[in-house]
């Protein structure tokens, strides 16, 4: 049985990423792996389950003998292979090179924050503007070298960089990474088997489900909404985030515009089922976009702008509609057209699922995910 230690930074409510975690556990668990989470804690964090902690010491001179890396030591000790879940402010380069050094590593891309700054060409806008507090530009700054020593360790040590899409990879390539140790494996769906009506059935209902902030596009699809023809269409806003203020105060001049908040996965699940169309309105490159096949798994259809990875999921008119500029009118007439039009809303829908049954099923990506571990531990092909 092989043991995979699984390294995270991310809380039972870490939206997304920890999503990602759970369900490589899950899918490994079902194919005989024995899995073992460190969660890399600051201090005074309550974990509160059954995991190895090992306390955030960021620097770029963290030393052999801290806390941080002989915690992590001992927890990879013993381990086949190392798969580390970037979280860039509780990493060091010390701690992926102490990582290393015990076992196999494989990094598992989810976003573009390893690769903010560095002007890549093919990153496309920055998600994290000069904005903020005075103490957060210069937490940044601070950081930035930090970060890049972690970069630089990560394409010196791992065996293999897991990327969700082909966008995330060319990033990864561009940036330093070792071309042969990059890997294309998609995120899974969430394997919901309740089935949904078709779109058709439902109320002319707008789904956004994620963070409420301006990079997202929580507020331009508030913008759409008002802008939009269809009669008695409503929107629904799942999730909260620095941007919630602002969501709130545009919210409340707009009829039929609900928040509900932050909800489980099932409740975001049954949310979309009551939905007929999915927005994912994000303004800046996504990684890959996990929402987005989660409620193509559901039959519905997604309306979005198509940038970075998102546009390996999201094919104008097959599984959704593609806005045709970044604009609040552009986003408006394509919600419009899927509200109005039942057939085509229940055709994306179904091309959506399939796509999602083909490429994005816990199944497909399951043996994607242990084949990768398994390259770098030469397990023999007849192994787990």
């Amino acid at each position: 049985m092989p043991k995979v230690l699984q390294i995270s930074d991310k809380p039972h409510t870490g939206g997304g990423i920890r999503r990602v975690v759970d369900q490589h556990r899950e899918m490994l668990e079902t194919l005989g792996w024995h899995c073992q989470e460190l969660r890399l804690v600051r201090v005074g964090q309550r974990v509160g389950e059954a995991v190895l902690t090992a306390p955030i010491q960021v620097g770029r001179h963290v030393p052999e003998h801290s806390a941080s890396i002989t915690a992590a030591r001992k927890a990879a000790r013993g381990a086949d292979v190392v798969q580390l879940h970037l979280g860039f402010s509780s990493l060091s380069s010390a701690l992926v090179a102490a990582l290393a050094a015990e076992a196999p590593l494989v990094v598992q891309l989810h976003d573009v924050s390893p690769f903010e700054g560095l002007g890549l060409p093919d990153f496309g806008p920055d998600p994290r503007p000069d904005t903020g507090t005075l103490m957060s530009r210069l937490q940044r700054l601070r950081l930035a070298p930090v970060r890049r020593a972690v970069w630089q360790r990560l394409c010196q040590d791992a065996r293999a960089i897991v990327a969700p899409s082909q966008y995330l990879a060319r990033l990864a390539r561009a940036a330093g990474a070792p071309p042969e140790r990059v890997v294309v494996v998609p995120h899974a769906a969430a394997g919901q088997t309740e089935t949904a009506p078709p779109p058709s059935a439902c109320d002319p209902v707008v789904l956004f489900a994620g963070l409420l902030s301006p990079q997202k596009g929580a507020t331009v699809l508030l913008e759409a909404f008002a802008k939009l023809t269809t009669p008695q269409a409503e929107l629904v806003l799942v999730g909260d985030g620095p941007g919630q203020a602002d969501v709130q105060q545009i919210a409340a001049r707009l009829p039929r515009v609900r928040l509900v908040g932050r909800m489980s996965p099932d409740g975001v699940a049954g949310a979309m089922r009551k939905a007929r169309v999915v927005a994912h309105p994000s303004l800046v490159p996504e990684g890959f976009g996990l929402v987005g096949i989660e409620a193509m798994q559901l039959a519905r259809p997604v309306v979005g702008f198509g940038l970075g990875g998102s546009t390996e999921w999201l094919i104008h008119r097959e599984t959704g509609l593609v806005a045709s500029r970044r604009t609040a009118a552009s986003l408006a007439a394509s919600l419009d057209e899927v509200l109005r039009d039942g057939a085509l809303a229940d055709r994306l829908g179904a091309a959506g699922r399939s796509r999602v049954e083909r490429d994005f099923s816990t199944d497909a990506v399951a043996g994607q995910l242990a084949a990768v571990l398994r390259s770098v531990m030469r397990i023999p092909a007849g192994g787990a």
